[in-house]
């Protein structure tokens, strides 16, 4: 197959990420695939400040994984989409919410897919619009969480889930050493931030002793002092602070896939997530992990206690997240994808 996945920028996020592990995957299986990305017109606005940003980041020692760079086939950057060459009935994937009206103004014989990697439902009716979800085109999702609310709002097929992936001997460090709590931390309102800084606090002072690490892209708030905290981490140093910790929270509203869920577990962390709909995909509350009603500290603050007083509970729960990560890898994520666009390319033929 000829597939190019389409990206809004070449930046850190998690979904270029993702988005270059899956192309890479398809290429090892010998697909034509590349990654397109907008730029940043000639000397715009746009432009200046990414060359700010970029100087700003160099100046405080600070440096943003730039994903494509370990993309191992074409990448192709564009301004218009049009710019572009397109083969004839070429899969052409819009990842995210911010290249669907490229996708959608895009002209000539190629199969169109929209990857939704999150769509929040509680949203008002016209950013759901504004995000484009609604229309004839073919949606693919990456967690079964968001394919009730998909099929609600697009008149296109929903072609199925394609998970993220992981590769779980990436992670696991043996015989490290293990004392803290740890988080990802983001100020986006949908990642619960003040619950955040709220567990920060009653951590410090219910259990002084026990290290608190986070990392995150955004600056560290002063609220965040009594905690260990890292950004823009490489990803030996995420690695590193995944498996200093016994516990790995999780405070966000909504999620499209959270595959720091997955990451954490693969790092030996039991994991305690706000309740949303993909968190209750990946955890079983009390098997694999925990689930608690978003903002509760009361609640968060119990199952901690728990779990650093019984140790053998926590051994025992860590197990059943390696068990869960099995399910995930990347070789399965690939033949979902795989699957998924071969099914799309048969009912295309004449």
């Amino acid at each position: 197959m000829k597939v190019t996945f389409l990206l809004p920028g070449n930046t850190a996020s998690g979904g270029v990420r993702v988005t270059m592990q899956m192309g890479n995957c398809l290429l090892e299986r010998g697909h034509a695939v590349r990654i397109a990305y907008r730029r940043d017109p000639l000397l715009s606005r746009e432009q200046l400040k990414t060359l700010a940003r970029y100087v700003t980041f160099r100046c405080q020692g600070l440096t943003e994984t730039r994903w494509l760079s370990c993309f191992r086939g074409r990448k192709e950057a564009f301004v218009n989409l049009d710019e572009l060459e397109f083969g004839d009935k070429e899969v052409v994937i819009a990842t995210g919410i911010h290249t669907i009206e490229d996708l959608n103004q895009l002209q000539g014989n190629v199969l169109k897919v929209r990857y939704c990697h999150g769509l929040l439902e509680q949203e008002p009716e016209h950013v759901r619009k504004m995000w484009l979800w609604e229309g004839p085109i073919d949606t693919v999702a990456v967690s079964p969480a968001l394919v009730p609310t998909l099929q609600k709002h697009c008149t296109g097929r929903i072609l199925g889930v394609v998970p993220n992936g992981i590769s779980p001997q990436e992670y696991f460090v043996e015989n490290g050493l293990r004392d803290g709590i740890g988080m990802i931390f983001c100020n986006l309102k949908v990642k619960g931030p003040e619950v955040a800084v709220a567990l920060v606090k009653a951590l410090y002072h219910r259990f002084p002793s026990v290290p608190r690490y986070a990392f995150g892209a955004c600056r560290r708030l002063k609220e965040l002092s009594p905690c260990d905290y890292t950004r823009y981490p490489s990803i030996e140093r995420a690695r590193e602070i995944y498996n200093r910790c016994k516990i790995w929270l999780v405070t966000s509203r909504d999620e499209g896939f959270s595959l720091p869920i997955l990451e954490a577990m693969a790092c030996g962390c039991v994991v305690i997530s706000a309740r949303h709909s993909n968190a209750t995909n990946l955890i079983t509350d009390g098997v694999n992990g925990y689930i608690v009603p978003y903002g509760d500290i009361g609640r968060y603050m119990e199952r901690i206690g728990r779990l650093l007083e019984d140790e053998t509970l926590r051994r025992s729960v860590v197990e059943e997240g390696f068990k869960t990560v099995k399910k995930f890898t990347w070789e399965s994520a690939t033949d979902s994808m795989e699957d998924t666009l071969r099914k799309l390319c048969a009912s295309a033929l004449p």
